[in-house]
């Protein structure tokens, strides 16, 4: 089981994708948007300014894999980026998340 977090859904596609982030108000950009894949399915509808459950997966170098449940059970999983971890840098993921 991977360590509990809130995430927020920085950017949502037609395409049936997302990203996610754990900074809060942080919003991808129009060209980080067309790039980032994932099934929205049951996320399509959500206010883009709420934060859901989620429980990280996988750790790596360049962020961490997040499962995200949605309070109906839904689940989906997503990339959350290094540089949306937290505001400032971060040189390692390890140092800030965890899968317990």
């Amino acid at each position: 089981e991977g360590q509990e977090v809130d995430v927020w859904i920085s950017g949502k596609r037609d395409d049936g994708r997302f990203a996610l982030t754990i900074i809060e108000g942080q919003v991808d950009p129009p060209s980080r948007r067309a790039r980032a894949r994932a099934d929205l399915g049951p996320f399509a509808d959500l206010d883009p300014n709420e934060w859901h459950d989620g429980k990280v997966l996988i750790i790596a170098p360049f962020g961490a894999y997040v499962s995200v449940t949605l309070e109906d059970g839904a689940t989906a999983k997503g990339l959350v980026h290094i540089s949306q971890i937290r505001d400032g840098f971060i040189e390692n993921p390890e140092d800030e998340l965890s899968i317990d």
